[in-house]
Order: C-alpha cells, then sequence, then structure tokens
C-alpha cells in the first residue's frame, strides 16, 4: 500500500502546486510543479519528504509530465516547453 505525501513549502510564497508526476521505475521519488511566476519543478522523497529544485534554470513551471521508460521529462516553464534528459 502507498503512503500519503505531505509536502509543505519552508517559504512565505504562495503555491498552486501541479498534477505529481511519477517516474517509472522509481519508487520513492515525485515531481510536482510549484505553479506561479516563480514555480519550480520539486522532485519529492515520498520516504521522508525531503525536495530539491529539479529545474534549477527554470521559474514558472507549471506543469510537468514523465517519459513512460522514466528517461525523459518534459514540462512547461514560463509558457515555453522543455524536454530533458
Amino acid at each position: 500500500m502507498a503512503s500519503a505525501v505531505t509536502w509543505t513549502p519552508t517559504c512565505s510564497v504562495s503555491f498552486n502546486l501541479g498534477r505529481p508526476s511519477f517516474i517509472p521505475g522509481v519508487d520513492d521519488i515525485v515531481l510536482i510543479p510549484t505553479g506561479g511566476p516563480d514555480g519550480r519543478l520539486m522532485a519529492v522523497s515520498i520516504k521522508d519528504g525531503t525536495y530539491v529544485n529539479a529545474t534549477r534554470n527554470f521559474a514558472g513551471v507549471t506543469s510537468a509530465t514523465v517519459s513512460p521508460d522514466g528517461r525523459r521529462i518534459a514540462f512547461v516553464a514560463g509558457a515555453r516547453r522543455t524536454c530533458r534528459r
């Protein structure tokens, strides 16, 4: 049974969290776009809630999806479409 993930940002910025994306073959990480003009794509551990910014050079991430093989992530940042390996 999957465990619930609770992620609380540690800053005072308002977030419009996007739909989480799970990575095939990776059981403990979920990608969550934070939305808004400063939005990022955060890689969040479902084990302990730690997170890192997966899109260091992009702001305004509003949506993301992972390829079926888990090798590519496509996301929209600042109204630009991007695909990363």
